[in-house]
């Protein structure tokens, strides 16, 4: 997730005026955070899925869990992401 973050900062970085990250170290940081949230949403939707007894969450996907497998990591890392930019923001 950091080579990812930072390989995203030098990229996409350039073409974005007015991002808070501003430094590679920092994409690394994001990055890892943002690995972690993704994870954690994982674990807590096969959590909810079994506290359910269900396999699927959903038959729109077949074979791929449901839509809620397919956006588990979304709901998480999209709050922790803005939460994250807005605090660099402010500290910048």
């Amino acid at each position: 997730a950091a080579l990812a973050a930072m390989l995203w900062f030098v990229v996409v970085g350039p073409r974005l005026p007015g991002l808070p990250v501003d430094h590679l170290g920092i994409a690394a940081v994001l990055g890892v955070w943002l690995g972690v949230g993704a994870q954690l949403g994982d674990f807590v939707e096969s959590l909810f899925k079994r506290q359910a007894g269900v396999k699927d969450s959903g038959a729109f996907f077949p074979g791929h869990g449901g839509v809620l497998d397919r956006l588990d990591a979304l709901l998480y890392t999209a709050p922790m992401a803005y939460g994250a930019l807005v605090l660099l923001e402010a500290w910048g």
